[in-house]
């Protein structure tokens, strides 16, 4: 119907990339897991396809992926989103050298997206994308984008830190040692990032301190940014719990 529309009965890149978004978006709004198994099917072979080499198409492919909003406590959609992580785990860490790496990056974000920090998966997750972060899987994945891709995806895969001795509080201390260190000036900027959508009072007071010590002009909007995502999230939290008239301690 597509190309039958089209004055040159064929349909562009980047239309086909906007009605993969279309297919995520739709999946990700309804609750017939009918719908969402047949945008997954039509999804999965452009991330599969070693022959597509369109970047708008393979990254939207894998963020509509990302949106199909599944349960996994309910049989069905915990299948389905067993086959999505291993589309987008079998993607990542395939070696595709450097034209696809950008590609690639986006299944870290996307597989956070898909499952959340509750998840029966997510520790491995957290830990392989950490293990890219401080050493890399391949010596060949030489792209800034996994590290700033990985980065962001532990934003939303870690529990919050209140004390050093949380079990995710490696991956915190993980963060601030990539802000201090890293290379990559984006990749410090989104660890800052972060670590105010991790949350918790140990993350809390790291981004408190590192905006008071922020000497780079640049810097300091990102301290800023992580402590606004960190309030906003605090206190939907509270919301949620009943709890909305707390406010958090003023410092």
């Amino acid at each position: 119907r597509g190309r039958a529309a089209c004055a040159r009965h064929e349909v562009d890149e980047r239309t086909r990339a906007f009605a993969a978004h279309g297919l995520g978006l739709m999946a990700h709004a309804t609750s017939r897991v009918a719908v969402k198994q047949r945008a997954f099917a039509a999804l999965r072979p452009i991330v599969d396809d070693a022959r597509e080499t369109s970047s708008n198409l393979k990254v939207a492919a894998i963020h509509a992926i990302s949106l199909l909003h599944l349960d996994g406590a309910v049989p069905d959609e915990a299948a389905l989103q067993a086959q999505a992580l291993e589309c987008l785990e079998g993607y990542y860490l395939r070696d595709l050298g450097v034209s696809e790496q950008l590609m690639q990056s986006h299944c870290a974000t996307a597989i956070a997206k898909l499952i959340g920090r509750d998840h029966a998966q997510a520790a491995r997750y957290r830990e392989l994308f950490a293990k890219e972060l401080r050493r890399g899987i391949s010596a060949k994945r030489t792209s800034a984008d996994f590290a700033r891709s990985c980065v962001l995806a532990l934003g939303r895969l870690c529990r919050p830190v209140h004390d050093a001795k949380d079990p995710d509080a490696s991956y915190s201390r993980l963060l601030l040692d990539l802000f201090r260190d890293h290379q990559d000036q984006q990749t410090r900027n989104f660890a800052i990032l972060a670590l105010g959508q991790i949350g918790g009072t140990w993350n809390r007071q790291a981004l408190l301190d590192g905006f008071g010590k922020a000497r780079k002009a640049l810097e300091k909007p990102w301290f800023a940014l992580a402590l606004g995502v960190y309030a906003f999230a605090d206190r939907e939290s509270r919301r949620l719990a009943g709890d909305e008239g707390a406010e958090p301690a003023a410092d």
